[in-house]
């Protein structure tokens, strides 16, 4: 499989323009002009709550995995098995996504290992399923593959359920957690010390690798052509919105809890993921709708660009917007938080615009010499 789904880029760029264009913008205006609380929620991550914000990254995460049919079974050998090729492309994006997350929320940077942060951020999390992903691929029954997901929800789950409670420090993800940083960081670690805030990595990446191929196998069942285009759709959306029925089902028994990741609260998540990610494959890749897709598909091609850039220049370019603001006028100044936040938010469109066209002119294969032919007999001088 090596078709381009538009509906992934603009999934994936929607999700980006949420994460970092919209959220700011939207905490800006309620700084200035004070929002209602109950829509500014939609904005936050609450313990045991299940807001808009807590959806982002499931959803990236599922993007990642929807993307691997088309990206990693075509490096796959003539026979169907992995060679050289195949685990040196993958081992590469697994350590390029890691080290990128070191760097954004692993306080890399810092080059001190007291402050350093193994195992802590989207992207990671992205590597970490990724490479599950890759594993899975090389199974041929897709019976086996679709079912993974289903078997790595159940090992993650039944230690949460069976080995402690869902409070923020009893859960057993949580403690698995401080016992592994306990064992690999250094004494004296500002990490232990602060703790990761409620949030679990280590045994979660089998939830991880759960939603990657959750997303994985919903694009094989999307490009199944041996059913119509309406009926790949309709399963697909109907497949998500069970999931969610199904999580919203568990949640008196497991709470849906974002930063442990429990059934509950994965079941939902994938389940509105794959319910998008039908609706708008039916709308651009089938019905071949071209509309209001410039920023998602600009975002949605250069998501990684985007999420280092602000996450690493956030400073920076909330500082220029800060700026630009206090010298454009006293009304700007007045409203500075959200005029801040829309100047940050337009800067950082230029910049990926610029990383975009720059990455476009790479492409363009450098013109050939023009290749001298010798001389004939009857040729002049």
């Amino acid at each position: 499989m090596s078709k381009r789904l538009i509906s992934l880029d603009w999934l994936r760029g929607a999700d980006m323009v949420l994460l970092t264009l919209i959220g700011p913008i939207m905490w800006g205006v309620h700084k200035t002009w004070q929002l209602p609380a109950g829509l500014m929620r939609q904005f936050t991550h609450e313990w045991g709550s299940l807001y808009l914000w807590d959806l982002i990254m499931p959803l990236f995460i599922f993007i990642c995995g929807a993307a691997v049919p088309l990206s990693l079974t075509k490096r796959l050998g003539p026979d169907g098995k992995s060679n050289l090729a195949y685990w040196k492309h993958v081992c590469g994006r697994v350590a390029m996504l890691w080290f990128f997350g070191l760097i954004v929320q692993g306080n890399l940077l810092q080059l001190d290992l007291k402050t350093l942060y193994p195992y802590s951020n989207t992207l990671q999390a992205i590597a970490a399923g990724y490479f599950i992903a890759a594993l899975a691929t090389l199974i041929r029954s897709r019976k086996v593959r679709f079912a993974l997901p289903f078997v790595l929800a159940a090992v993650y789950s039944l230690p949460l359920a069976w080995c402690g409670d869902y409070s923020m420090e009893g859960n057993f993800a949580h403690r698995l957690e401080m016992s592994v940083l306990r064992a690999v960081l250094p004494c004296g670690s500002k990490v232990l010390e602060h703790g990761t805030w409620g949030y679990t990595w280590f045994w979660t990446t089998l939830m991880f690798g759960a939603m990657t191929l959750a997303g994985a196998a919903s694009t094989e069942v999307l490009l199944d052509q041996r059913w119509s285009a309406r009926r790949r759709t309709g399963v697909l959306f109907l497949a998500g919105a069970g999931l969610v029925v199904l999580g919203g089902a568990l949640v008196p028994v497991v709470p849906a809890i974002k930063h442990i990741y429990t059934a509950s609260f994965t079941a939902i998540a994938v389940g509105c993921s794959m319910m998008l990610y039908a609706a708008l494959y039916y709308v651009y890749d089938v019905c071949c709708f071209r509309r209001c897709m410039t920023l998602p598909m600009l975002f949605g091609k250069c998501a990684l660009a985007a999420y280092m850039v602000n996450n690493v220049f956030y400073g920076l370019l909330d500082t220029v917007g800060e700026t630009v603001a206090l010298k454009t006028g006293r009304i700007l100044a007045e409203d500075l938080p959200f005029y801040r936040s829309l100047i940050h938010a337009v800067l950082l469109v230029l910049v990926v615009l610029a990383w975009k066209n720059f990455k476009s002119m790479s492409k363009i294969p450098r013109p050939d010499v023009a290749e001298r032919k010798p001389l004939s007999n009857n040729s002049e001088g």
